[in-house]
């Protein structure tokens, strides 16, 4: 995996107009959508015949997001995911604390979340590259990933340093 600096240009000179175009794009719909949807760039493409969207949401929204919907026992038509075993979201949350509090980079796995059709705006822009505008209100149902959502959602949900230690980080969903 590379290592860049996020804070660091990485525009392509040769095309300032593509750059200006996609900014002017980006910051029309979000604007259009302020105060009623939460607006993400995302990449889209197909997988298994279904149509997938890859979002980056900040800490911060995962709250409002997402919704967990666990089964009871491991009965597959009681819910969308496994029973949630708070020792694993646990063991995750102190994982990222243990990290964070050393000053050491730590990772967490892709966050999976159905919604259903209709409910999203996908604003096209380029290929793959689009914009996802998800009306307030409207949850992501979480389908893999509860126990990293929750461990999450407890540090930001937590007063004081714990949520500071994650507040300005995103998480692929």
């Amino acid at each position: 995996m590379a290592n860049f600096d996020i804070n660091e240009s990485h525009t392509n000179n040769a095309q300032p107009d593509l750059a200006k175009q996609f900014q002017a794009v980006i910051e029309r719909h979000i604007l259009d959508s302020y105060g009623k949807s939460q607006c993400y760039p995302a990449l889209r493409f197909r997988q298994g015949k279904r149509e997938m969207l890859q979002i980056n949401v900040p800490a911060i929204e995962l709250p409002s997001l997402l919704k967990a919907k666990p089964s009871d026992a491991n009965d597959p038509n009681s819910g969308k995911n496994r029973p949630l075993k708070k020792e694993h979201a646990d063991e995750i949350k102190n994982y990222v604390l243990h990290r964070t509090k050393a000053n050491k980079p730590w990772i967490l796995g892709t966050l999976t979340a159905n919604i259903p059709e209709g409910r999203i705006e996908i604003v096209p822009i380029w290929g793959s590259i689009c914009l996802v505008k998800i009306p307030r209100g409207v949850f992501l149902e979480i389908t893999d990933g509860q126990h990293r959502t929750r461990a999450i959602q407890e540090l930001i949900m937590s007063e004081g340093d714990e949520r500071d230690l994650i507040s300005n980080d995103s998480f692929a969903k």
